[in-house]
């Protein structure tokens, strides 16, 4: 007969002779069209009927959502339990999903070291674009300055030598 386990344990991990006893109750659920009765499941799942084995696989397989009770004094696969595999790939696609994971962490913290970067080159460029328009402008007054002092000297170039024309002429 199965043990049952409470939902309350803590997360025990399986080991590899436990795992095979899942993975051969899967099996045997999915062949059965996903539900059979606890009583077919010992008698099918020999290694099962040692209550340890019994405790800790259908704890686990309720615990990762791949069973659940079938209200009739059995078991049946979930959703989950109808598309695993093995413990192997179950395994492979948590690693593939941590490291993905981490990926992601480190690919954003890169992205905001370099928002921040550009961000202080972006407000040191805007302070050296406000310098630049101030010198800019400054150096349009002192241009506007120097174009009046020259017409004021040319004026004056021209005034005298209209003078000098005079009194070449006047000679």
């Amino acid at each position: 007969m199965i043990v049952r386990s409470s939902r309350s344990h803590k997360k025990n991990k399986m080991n590899k002779e436990q795992e095979k006893i899942a993975e051969d109750l899967i099996s045997f659920l999915k062949k059965n069209e996903g539900v059979a009765h606890n009583i077919d499941i010992s008698k099918n799942i020999q290694k099962l009927q040692k209550g340890i084995n019994s405790t800790v696989v259908i704890g686990e397989l309720k615990e990762r959502n791949l069973i659940r009770d079938s209200g009739r004094g059995g078991e049946m696969l979930t959703e989950k339990g109808w598309s695993f595999k093995s413990f192997k790939k179950l395994k492979y696609a948590h690693i593939s999903q941590k490291i993905k994971n981490n990926i992601s962490f480190v690919l954003n913290i890169i992205l905001i070291v370099c928002t921040i970067y550009i961000t202080a080159i972006n407000n040191n460029l805007s302070e050296k674009n406000s310098a630049l328009k101030e010198n800019i402008l400054d150096l349009q007054v002192r241009l506007s300055v120097l174009e009046t002092k020259i017409n004021y000297f040319e004026t004056k170039k021209n005034m005298a030598e209209v003078e000098q024309n005079k009194s070449i002429g006047n000679k």
